[in-house]
């Protein structure tokens, strides 16, 4: 049974982050980018799903509290579930909130596949 690698992306500057993604997203096909910003004055959550052939998904999602945990499990667990479902793509970029905590959030999905008995989002 084949499985999706996650791969996570800390940064401190937007830029940065974009640069790689989309320099990423050139050089591997396959490759999808789930990229999450943060708006903690909203209280919202912009979620842009990229692939090389542009924008999949660009959506804006109201959270109950607007921390970088609470948009891991309230969004990114279950996009990052549903992209592995699809198919369609043989890698995962996770671009976490500018200035998230990776470790935290690193944990936060190890804890989602906590305690299957196959490997992680089996394809």
């Amino acid at each position: 049974m084949a499985t999706t690698p996650i791969s996570l992306l800390a940064a401190i500057d937007p830029v940065l982050r974009d640069a790689l993604s989309a320099n990423l997203l050139m050089d591997q096909p396959g490759l999808v980018v789930l990229r999450h910003e943060l708006d903690a004055n909203a209280g919202t959550l912009r979620r842009l799903v990229l692939d090389a052939g542009g924008i999949v998904e660009d959506e804006q999602v109201y959270l109950e509290h607007p921390c970088a945990g609470c948009a891991v499990r309230e969004d990114a667990i279950p996009t990052l579930q549903r992209l592995v479902d699809s198919g369609r793509w043989d890698a995962i970029l996770f671009a976490l909130p500018v200035g998230g905590d990776a470790l935290m959030l690193a944990r936060a999905l190890e804890g989602a596949v906590a305690g299957r008995t196959s490997p992680p989002w089996p394809r």
